[in-house]
């Protein structure tokens, strides 16, 4: 995380010095989708815990979605741009009867600079610091287990817009985020879950160790931009 901080201010430092031609500035508002692929350790050791005593497999999980807007708004004559960007993010697994989901809300403020541009394609950098409350749920048959956690986090990534007229663009980008969760509390608890994780109010553990969980890693995404 330090070093990602550490590039986002030499990019805000000195890339307007070698920016294209700057925008006219404005409001822009946008939505899309997001793929992204966290790993969760503890989770899947959770799993193969529970299939080795059960007998009943679970897969491990997939890749994660992520549904996004944002309202940006670009300062006039200038390579920056302001973004506020909330955003809903689900991953799930399942199979032998359990399932296991993890759902989060995440706000994050950002900054976008625009290195290089013209009237159709603009290439841009970005990055940062935000807020993400994530809730998980693993059901099995006859019990279930209900826990939440909340963590800041950052990201930077890049990517370009391509703008079909001035009002109308679709904006494809890559991101790497750091958001672990290194502590879950249990909310609700029905039944005992194998193994058992603990009670409401309590940490949700595994032999004894806290329970983590992730949205960090590399997210695409596909966003139509509408400018005004």
């Amino acid at each position: 995380m330090k070093s990602l901080l550490i590039t986002a201010i030499t990019l805000i430092t000195f890339v307007p010095m070698i920016s294209g031609a700057a925008g006219s500035g404005g409001s822009s508002l946008g939505i899309g989708i997001i793929t992204t692929s966290p790993s969760q350790n503890d989770l899947e050791a959770h799993i193969n815990s529970k299939n080795t005593t059960t007998g009943q497999f679970t897969n491990k999980f997939g890749s994660g979605l992520e549904f996004a807007g944002y309202y940006q708004y670009r300062f006039s004559s200038s390579a920056y741009a302001i973004m506020f960007r909330p955003s809903y993010f689900t991953q799930s697994t399942s199979g032998g009867g359990s399932t296991y989901t993890l759902s989060a809300f995440t706000f994050f403020p950002m900054l976008r600079i625009h290195l290089l541009e013209n009237n159709v394609v603009k290439f841009f950098i970005q990055t940062g610091i935000g807020y993400a409350i994530q809730n998980g749920k693993v059901d099995q048959p006859g019990a279930s287990l209900s826990f939440k956690g909340d963590e800041f986090g950052a990201l930077g990534g890049l990517g370009a817009a391509f703008c079909f007229t001035p009002a109308h663009c679709a904006v494809v980008e890559g991101n790497l985020r750091y958001l672990p969760f290194q502590r879950n509390v249990i909310t609700a608890t029905s039944g005992t879950i194998t193994p058992a994780g603990g009670s409401v109010d309590e940490e949700f553990e595994l032999n004894n160790r806290d329970i983590k969980t992730s949205m960090s890693g590399i997210q695409g995404g596909l966003m139509y931009q509408f400018n005004f």
